[in-house]
């Protein structure tokens, strides 16, 4: 009876091992998909700036009316959406890793949870941002062309693939 007791007991601590040993292997994929998503983000923030920034330039201010209020009011929800996903995912990146080590017995299991409901919360913000950069473009099509032909081929391209975002 001791005998089977004890391979009960090894058999038991293999299994806890092997689930952490998966658990691991989540915590790492979650914070390289953080920083990747991350990465991005501050590209589309640096963007967004950057074009807030040519608000000043002259074919802008000869824009009409709704471009002087559109343009700048897509550029700061983008902005918004991409530093707030930003910041969940690097705090996501920084914190998480950290449950799982120090935390006490079952902080692994606990920190993945976790990792995995941040991560979903800054890829849904991301998501948002992506969506905010394509209005960018149309209010950037209708404000800074004059072209009605260039006005209507940006808004459709952005159009498109905005549907392709959303139907997937």
């Amino acid at each position: 009876a001791k005998m089977l007791y004890a391979d009960k007991v090894a058999l038991a601590n293999r299994a806890r091992l092997r689930m952490l040993e998966i658990r691991e292997k989540e915590i790492d994929l979650y914070t390289t998909n953080s920083r990747t998503v991350g990465t991005v983000n501050t590209m589309l923030a640096g963007i967004g700036y950057t074009a807030m920034v040519y608000t000043k330039m002259g074919y802008y201010q000869d824009a009409p009316f709704y471009a002087h209020t559109f343009y700048p009011i897509t550029l700061s929800f983008l902005i918004s959406f991409s530093l707030l996903s930003l910041f969940i995912l690097t705090l996501t990146v920084m914190l998480g890793p950290g449950l799982a080590l120090r935390g006490p017995d079952g902080s692994v299991h606990i920190a993945v949870e976790a990792i995995m409901i941040q991560y979903r919360t800054g890829c849904f913000y991301f998501g948002c941002a992506v969506i905010t950069c394509h209005w960018v473009i149309i209010t950037y099509a209708w404000g800074g062309f004059p072209l009605l032909s260039s006005k209507l081929a940006l808004t459709a391209i952005a159009i498109a693939s905005l549907v392709l975002i959303l139907v997937q």
